[in-house]
Parts: C-alpha cells; sequence; structure tokens
C-alpha cells in the first residue's frame, strides 16, 4: 500500500511523463472489471463480506503504475531483483514446511495461493532466463535467476498444489515453444529430468502426481478433492441458474452453497468459500454479465503481451503472455 502512495504522487503530484504505454482497450475492460466487481459486492446480501473482497484489487493499479515508470535500467533491475528474492524466501519456507515440518508448503498463506502467486515470480524468472532480455544478461545475473527458479519452483511442488503444476508445465512450455522451438524443447526436458527426479525421492509427491490422472476414478469418495469441486462445480451451476445475468453478489458465494447443502440438492462438503474455477465461480456470483468481462479482460491481456511479442520489444510479452496463460489454465481447477 505504500508503494502505492508513493507512485499515485509521483504520477499526480510530481507528475511523471510515461516510460511506457498501456493499450486503452486493456485500461477499458480493467475499468470494466474493477466497476463490475464493485457492483457485485454491493449487490451482495453480505455486503461486508463483498467490500472485504476489493482489497485484492489494489494491485492492479500498483502494477499498472509500475509499467509505465519512468526507472533507470539499474533501478528497475533492483527492483525486480527484490522481487524476485522475496520470491525465492517464499519458496524456501514452503520447502521446509514439506520436509521438516512435514506439512503441504503453504508460506503463510493457503497452499493454493500461495502457489499460484509463487507461479508468476517462478515463470518471470524462467522466462528472463530462457529468453533474451536486456536486464538479467550476464553470467551473474544468469546464475542469480537459475537460483531463484529452482527455490520457488521447490516451493510450488511443496504445495502439493496438482492445478498449478499443470497449468505452470502446460504455460511454460506453450510460451517457451512460440520464442523457440529448441529451446521449448530443452526446457521440456529438464521439467522432465527434474520432476522425475523429485518425485522419486518423495512418495507423498509421487502419490499426489499419479492423481492428477486417477483423480476422476476416484469421485465416488466425498474426502477426494475432485469430487469435491465435481460437488461445487454442481452447486455453483444451480446458484448461477438462480441468478443468470448478474449472479447473487461477489461476498455471497458461501452462504449460497451452504443454502444449497441445507436444501440437499448437494453433498455436504469440506470447502465451501469458492468454486475451485473462477469461469464458475464468477458465474454464480457475477452471472453472465460478469463472466463476459472477466474473459474480455484475459484476453485484452493476452493480447497486449502478444502484440508486444511481434513488436519484438523485450522480454515482457512474453512474460505477460506466461503469466496471463497461468491463470487462464489454473483457473480451470483452482
Amino acid at each position: 500500500p505504500l508503494t502505492l502512495i508513493v507512485l499515485l504522487l509521483w504520477k499526480y503530484v510530481l507528475k511523471f511523463e510515461n516510460a511506457d504505454e498501456i493499450p486503452h482497450y486493456l485500461i477499458v475492460f480493467t475499468a470494466l472489471f474493477v466497476i463490475d466487481v464493485f457492483r457485485g459486492a454491493f449487490m451482495s446480501d453480505d455486503r461486508i463480506n463483498g467490500l472485504n473482497e476489493l482489497k485484492k484489487y489494489w494491485n492492479i493499479f500498483l502494477c499498472g503504475l509500475l509499467y509505465i515508470a519512468p526507472l533507470e535500467q539499474k533501478k528497475r533491475k533492483w527492483l525486480v531483483a527484490v522481487f524476485f528474492i522475496a520470491a525465492a524466501a517464499a519458496g524456501l519456507s514452503g520447502i521446509w514446511q514439506f520436509f521438516v515440518a512435514s506439512q503441504r508448503g503453504h508460506g503463510y498463506a493457503h497452499p493454493i495461493h500461495y502457489a499460484t502467486i509463487l507461479s508468476m515470480a517462478s515463470a518471470s524468472a524462467l522466462a528472463m532466463l530462457v529468453i533474451k532480455n536486456g536486464i538479467f544478461m550476464s553470467i551473474k545475473s544468469r546464475v542469480f535467476l537459475g537460483a531463484i527458479v529452482i527455490a520457488t519452483l521447490g516451493g510450488i511442488v511443496s504445495s502439493e498444489t496438482r492445478g498449478v503444476w499443470v497449468a505452470f508445465i502446460i504455460a511454460c512450455l506453450f510460451v517457451f515453444s512460440i520464442y523457440s522451438l529448441k529451446r521449448g524443447l530443452v526446457v521440456a526436458a529438464v521439467f522432465a529430468a527434474v520432476i522425475s527426479l523429485t518425485f522419486a525421492f518423495s512418495a507423498p509427491l509421487k502419490e499426489r502426481a499419479g492423481t492428477i490422472i486417477t483423480a476422476l476414478k476416484t469421485k465416488e469418495d466425498p474426502t477426494r478433492s475432485a469430487s469435491e469441486r465435481l460437488e461445487l462445480w454442481r452447486g455453483s451451476w444451480r446458484i448461477f441458474l438462480e441468478h443468470p445475468a448478474q449472479g447473487t453478489g461477489i461476498g455471497d458465494f458461501q452462504s449460497d452453497i451452504n443454502r444449497m447443502i441445507g436444501e440437499g440438492k448437494i453433498k455436504d462438503l469440506m470447502a465451501t468459500s469458492h468454486a475451485h474455477n473462477i469461469y464458475i465461480h464468477w458465474l454464480s456470483t457475477q452471472g453472465i454479465t460478469g463472466l463476459v468481462i472477466l474473459i474480455a479482460l484475459l484476453a485484452s491481456l493476452m493480447a497486449w503481451g502478444i502484440g508486444a511479442i511481434k513488436r519484438r520489444r523485450s522480454v515482457g510479452g512474453y512474460i505477460i503472455v506466461l503469466t496471463t496463460a497461468l491463470i487462464v489454465i489454473g483457473g480451470m481447477t483452482e
């Protein structure tokens, strides 16, 4: 929050000139998305919970201001380095929690949130390691990036969050293959070797990885996560059918799911705070209107990144596409 305040003062009081531009269409869809979140919060029966959700979205403004801020290359490098070091510390905490404390790696958050956020930093560091860029090019810098990738990937693996594992692998292979098929194949080979070795020495991870394939076969067991998700999706669809146009409100999902359970329309569930699918969740809470805006925002982010790649300006375009792909793919099950 302090960084956001400083950037706002820098931009609107000292009035710095933009070092880069964000496309107008992206600003429009971002504004529509934020307005739709406000709409969902105010129409919620649990308005306090709905308004509490808004605290997540100040990051949008922070990231936008950081992108256009006129920083010297050396200062921008230090800023990115601090970001990566913080991510590595989070990754190491998850590794310690898994191997020493015998629990899912989570840092100080929910394991799914932890893995998803960490995947953004890990994918960005990997992109800067694989793709030529004007910031981290020396041998020391590349060793630094390699260490960041190892620490953050370790944290992601230790979280046992299967949806993020799958999203990370697919998104990275897709984007790196666009950059260079040869480098994409090299990344795939390294992934395969590291994953094989890691899972070979850890029975819990090996079993967890195996459930990615066998998950749907265990749907009759209500304690299994696959069964939980299928039941949540069924309940979310029922909520959507009750309020198809605008949804029930961003703060009402948990109470609506609990109502469905109480009425016997779906089975009892252990976790009811989220649908474990961002599209179905948004459909039930924000309706068709909200889902269209969400998809438009993701599409505009992807278009922005692809446009930057075509202009061959920097590694930034690849990172934009990569992190958006992580959301698009991972959001199907997390």
